[in-house]
């Protein structure tokens, strides 16, 4: 692991480096640079959006657009291999241009491009890969080979910066063994911030809610909401399919998706008779969601476990519905399992599988006594798990890699 000398860090800037990456809806990435800002950095986001085009917090100082054009396959190969090549050569020149000072690194890819770049510089930035997933188990389709490859290319890539940030235990332990890593990696989980719950405006968004179900004609007593990304193996699928076979249950869908997915799950709702029990909903901006969060019975996150990442994975949506005051029913992985244990605020179900699903959701509906403890429970897990928190162990890394910054 490459020394940091903290009497040769002063007055530095931190760059939040994410191309092809939107800060809109990135909200880790502001969190992170919400903490550097505290910490006494100079904050500069490096990303996909034009300048204008997003409105960037006040603790981001500065905004730098990577400057380069989406690539479209239809226009004439010329163009696109010309267009790929410009392309690069901006971000390497954008890249080139960017303030010294500590530079986080959004994934593997980023930091790659990164570290290429900046070989070129005769000073140096500090490089922090910030690891937003398990990436040696991301995706599915990769050969032996193609996962040897991201293995030698990460371990190289860390050895390269000051340290790395993961999202929970699990990956930092598995990183740590896989690597033989000396230093384990800092796990900031991406919990938000602690919310402010209004309970008269969850009520009247609830009321909200029934009105819609009753207009389609169903009277349900019991709301759970899956939100985020629709996509495959987020087990959607399989909580359509409980929410069928069990009585009362309203779903609402809060969330959007690839639109060839989203039309297969409608036409999956239609199969299983659920069209009059089930609501879709758009995104919704992140100081919002709690409203909707708020207003159901149950947040479900039954992710399928098809790669490794998604057995490790501890998302977002599992800290919004504590923020929420929501009890969780989750699948049965080490992370999530492990803090609905901890905090009895829910149900663990077997990932992918509809009747475990619905024997939860059964479960909280059925049994007042213990839905009253898990509301119970929330209040706490909601003080513990929130950013307020959670950024103190990012702080004390920057204490303990830069020292105290001198402006």
């Amino acid at each position: 692991m490459k020394k940091i000398m903290k009497k040769a860090v002063f007055s530095l800037y931190y760059v939040k480096y994410m191309p092809g990456i939107s800060i809109k809806n990135a909200s880790r990435n502001k969190r992170e640079l919400s903490a550097a800002h505290e910490f006494g950095f100079r904050t500069v986001v490096f990303s996909g959006d034009k300048p204008g085009s997003v409105r960037t917090p006040e603790f981001i100082d500065r905004q730098v657009w990577e400057g380069t054009e989406a690539l479209d396959e239809t226009i004439p190969k010329w163009k696109f291999w010309f267009r790929a090549w410009r392309n690069r050569f901006i971000l390497f020149y954008r890249t080139m241009r960017l303030p010294i000072g500590v530079w986080s690194c959004h994934d593997l890819s980023a930091l790659s491009v990164a570290y290429r770049v900046t070989r070129f510089r005769i000073r140096k930035p500090i490089l922090i890969y910030d690891s937003h997933e398990f990436e040696m188990g991301r995706n599915v389709r990769r050969t032996k080979e193609e996962a040897e490859e991201i293995k030698r290319k990460e371990r190289f890539y860390i050895d390269r910066c000051a340290f790395t940030i993961v999202v929970n235990d699990s990956i930092a332990d598995e990183v740590q063994r896989i690597h033989e890593l000396k230093q384990r990696p800092v796990v900031v989980r991406n919990t938000p911030d602690n919310w402010k719950i209004d309970e008269s405006v969850c009520a009247d968004r609830r009321a909200a809610f029934m009105d819609e179900f009753r207009q389609k004609g169903s009277e349900v007593s019991f709301l759970a909401m899956y939100h985020g990304g629709m996509m495959r193996n987020r087990g959607i699928e399989p909580l359509i399919k409980a929410a069928a076979k069990t009585e009362g249950i309203g779903l609402v869908l809060l969330g959007s998706g690839e639109e060839n997915y989203v039309a297969a799950i409608r036409r999956l709702i239609g199969d299983y008779g659920m069209a009059d029990r089930v609501l879709f909903y758009p995104l919704v901006p992140l100081e919002e969601l709690w409203k909707y969060l708020g207003a159901v019975d149950v947040g479900v996150m039954p992710i399928e476990t098809v790669v490794k990442n998604h057995y490790y994975s501890l998302p977002n949506k599992f800290f919004e519905s504590i923020q929420s005051l929501t009890p969780i029913i989750a699948s049965d992985i080490p992370e999530m399992r492990r803090l609905v244990d901890k905090y009895q605020i829910g149900l663990t179900c077997r990932p992918g599988d509809p009747e475990d699903i619905s024997r939860c959701i059964a479960q909280l509906r059925d049994d007042p006594l213990f839905y009253a403890r898990c509301k119970e429970n929330l209040k706490r897990a909601k003080e513990e798990l929130c950013w307020e928190k959670e950024k103190q162990v990012l702080l004390k890394a920057y204490r303990d890699h830069f020292g105290e910054l001198k402006n």
